[in-house]
């Protein structure tokens, strides 16, 4: 591949050893079957990396992610980073030494499983690290360890049991491997890994929920062992651990979408009013009941993970109890249609849960897109597009909103609007608290028969 070449060219002095069905000779074919075992290659195309003395720096072959990902790998184990390269993932693709060694048939049963798990072990304790960094080692070690636990005998529990027990600490290493210990280390985790910190929680309680399989199968094989009752009340501990993390993450985006809706909800509100639109029915109440309940919900959870090492921030609880202070003002001003104060006292919590400078990022600032009426809202100028226009299948699901919000563009609907007796009908009927939407479509009506003509449904018309 040209990528492969082009990055050899700058990188590395590469040579290419290949065994074509023809045009080698008997000697030349040997010879290069030779090298090809001595570095140990079982699959093509394979790339083997050498320092300047000839020793192993690590292999790879074909990367399902694509050629970027490959150049990273092999810069990587360029730099000595081992647990990049690949390694064999079932003891299928070991050196042919080592498995004549392992399938000898001459072996008992009792050999053949004390043979595997030596195996095991030997790998696992040459290069600890990259138990848990390489996939394809943690896969053999795995594989190592099942194998040692098939082929014990019925009568040697003991053999089954040391196996079985490996294979679950295996798994609950991995699983603690993947728990972060502060704020900081789950960010850069999560940079890492190229993944959201929920993900990486939940992979780390699956490989919780799998250590605890395998430890209660192993249990009855040895009741009284102590490492393993030991390991089984901290692996419960984990698991409850990940859990209450996963709880309380997924408490504060609940905690802070809901307060950010009432928030927009609120702001909506006030630009009504100050349009003279307005209604007897209360409205935006579930949306603050709802941030309400979401923050103190998220005081709960962040309490139950307050014991270090956590993944709370270190002013979090504090913080999410001024959201809860200011959140709690907001349902008293907004029912007595001081709106703008209850919007501040929504801000001021948003603001505690997270950081003023990210809600900038993250949400259109203020004003943006005036000039079009918001969905479920339809202006005085626009015209309908049959009977009932566009408000007859738009309902708010935070309650009745208020109606009949003047957008600031059209010109031809400011010239159609103006002087017009319903106009002045409809105005009395906001401020009386009369039917607006019935009034609305009645206008609409006596619109699209003066016209006597269809205007397609669009807002730039």
């Amino acid at each position: 591949h040209q990528i492969f070449k082009k990055w050899a060219e700058t990188k590395v002095i590469w040579t290419l050893i290949d065994l074509p069905r023809v045009g080698l000779t008997d000697v030349e074919r040997r010879a290069r079957r030779s090298l090809v075992e001595e570095l140990g290659v079982e699959t093509f195309p394979m790339v083997v990396f050498l320092d300047f003395n000839k020793n192993p720096m690590g292999s790879l072959t074909h990367d399902p992610k694509g050629p970027s990902s490959w150049i990273e790998r092999a810069d990587a184990i360029l730099k000595g980073e081992i647990a990049e390269a690949d390694t064999a993932a079932s003891t299928d693709y070991l050196p042919e030494e080592i498995r004549k060694s392992l399938e000898d048939p001459a072996l008992t049963e009792t050999q053949r499983s004390i043979r595997y798990y030596n195996k095991a072990l030997e790998l696992e304790k040459a290069e600890p690290e990259l138990t848990l960094k390489s996939t394809d080692r943690f896969k053999l070690l795995l594989d190592l360890y099942s194998k040692a636990a098939d082929a014990a005998p019925t009568l040697r529990n003991d053999l089954k049991f040391a196996a079985l027990h490996k294979r679950g600490l295996l798994h609950h290493r991995k699983g603690q491997s993947n728990v972060p210990k502060s704020e900081q280390e789950i960010m850069m985790m999560a940079m890492q890994e190229r993944s959201d910190p929920v993900k990486l929680l939940k992979r780390a309680k699956g490989s919780f929920q799998k250590a605890l399989e395998i430890y209660k199968g192993a249990a009855p094989l040895k009741p009284a062992d102590e490492e393993l009752s030991d390991n089984l009340a901290l692996v419960y501990k984990n698991i409850s651990r990940v859990q209450d993390y996963l709880d309380f993450l997924a408490a504060f985006q609940t905690a802070t979408q809901n307060t950010q809706d009432a928030l927009d909800q609120e702001n909506r509100f006030v630009e009504s009013l100050k349009r003279e639109v307005n209604t007897l029915t209360e409205v935006n109440k579930k949306a603050i009941e709802s941030a309400v309940n979401s923050i103190q919900n998220l005081i709960t959870k962040a309490e139950a993970i307050k014991d270090s090492p956590t993944i709370l921030p270190e002013e979090g609880l504090k913080d999410y109890r001024l959201a809860e202070e200011d959140i709690v003002l907001a349902p008293s001003p907004h029912r007595e249609r001081r709106l703008e104060q209850a919007a501040q006292h929504i801000q001021d919590a948003l603001d505690h849960l997270i950081d003023p400078q990210q809600q900038q990022q993250q949400q259109p600032s203020q004003g943006e897109g005036e000039g079009e009426p918001e969905e479920g809202e339809n202006s005085e100028s626009e015209e309908p597009d049959g009977e009932g226009g566009r408000q007859d299948n738009q309902e708010n699901p935070q309650g009745d909103r208020p109606e009949g919000d003047e957008p600031e563009t059209g010109d031809e609907g400011e010239d159609e609007g103006k002087g017009e007796p319903d106009d002045n009908d409809l105005k009395r009927a906001e401020k009386e608290g009369g039917d607006l939407r019935s009034r609305l479509l009645r206008k609409q009506q006596q619109e699209y028969l003066r016209n006597g003509r269809r205007i397609p449904r669009s807002k730039s018309h």
